[in-house]
């Protein structure tokens, strides 16, 4: 096993996940031991989700979840997680992609006051 700085993870890398971890791009797990993941900084969920490896499912259910998002924190368990996104194009980095607007639109107030200003 090697140590690698997250800023080198490239999609296909195979990372190593324990307690405590926050996971530094979007995953799929590919084996894991009791995962419990908080999402909340992602998706406002204050609940601990269950993840489960790949390797560990016999029949896929609707409620089965393998993906770890990146900037999630591992609550318990220890794993093994195959990188699928990095970057720009993980779901940390769309979202802060779509916050970062640059144009510089008024709102409807400032428009009534640019006009009541003129």
């Amino acid at each position: 096993m090697k140590n690698l700085s997250i800023f080198k993870l490239l999609v296909g890398d195979i990372i190593q996940i324990n307690t405590g971890d926050k996971i530094p791009a979007d995953c799929i797990l590919y084996s894991g031991n009791a995962i419990l993941s908080d999402e909340s900084n992602m998706t406002g969920e204050t609940a601990h989700l269950k993840k489960e490896g790949i390797d560990q499912i016999d029949e896929p259910t609707p409620t089965t979840d393998v993906f770890l998002i990146g900037g999630a924190t591992i609550v318990q368990g220890t794993g093994v997680a195959i990188v699928c996104a990095v970057g720009k194009k993980s779901r940390q980095g769309l979202a802060e992609a779509a916050l970062n607007t640059t144009e510089d639109r008024m709102t409807p107030l400032q428009a009534k006051l640019a006009v009541i200003g003129d």
